[in-house]
């Protein structure tokens, strides 16, 4: 979370409400799947629920969580990343691409920027940059079409030299949509 947000407590608000943690999120771990899901004792089905989804997670082979990360998370506890160096990261991208042009909402608390892209076809926009050799992700596989995602887990020197190809990519798109 940045700039002082408090996320709110919703399980005591919403009778049938889920709670899905990752500490490859929390502790700044990409690609380390290791959280968990806590079900209201209030939902009727949370049985039902708890069940499909252990089904589920076996199903697709992700039982536990590999060894080391288990004793990892059982030692860090409550112990929170320091959030300056991403949210440095997530202002230097918001103002370089609302700069240029984009639109987007800025993240009060992400790994990620989804602004909007120049094109309704947000797959050929990231095709776009890949040619400027930017890479981002399409917004419509994160049920966002007409936005790309963008990581701010890279390093700060990255973000910089990119932001020239998100111009330019822009202003070609610019071109043509008009």
């Amino acid at each position: 979370m940045f700039d002082d947000v408090v996320p709110p407590e919703v399980p005591p608000l919403v009778t049938r409400s889920i709670v899905a943690t990752s500490w490859s999120k929390a502790l700044a771990l990409p690609g380390e799947r290791i959280g968990y899901l806590a079900f209201s004792p209030r939902m009727e089905e949370a049985g039902k629920l708890f069940e499909a989804c252990t089904f589920t997670s076996r199903v697709l082979g992700f039982v536990n969580a590999p060894a080391l990360w288990q004793w990892v998370v059982a030692e860090v506890g409550d112990r929170v990343i320091d959030v300056a160096p991403y949210r440095e990261k997530r202002d230097l991208m918001y103002d370089g691409l609302t700069r240029i042009g984009y639109r987007c909402v800025k993240p009060q608390g992400a790994f990620y920027v989804f602004p909007a892209t120049p094109i309704p076809d947000d797959v050929a926009f990231v095709g776009m940059l890949a040619e400027e050799g930017v890479l981002t992700v399409p917004g419509s596989g994160f049920g966002m079409p007409g936005h790309i995602r963008i990581s701010l887990t890279t390093e700060r020197d990255a973000i910089v030299r990119a932001l020239p190809g998100f111009e330019r990519a822009f202003r070609k798109a610019q071109g043509v949509a008009g």
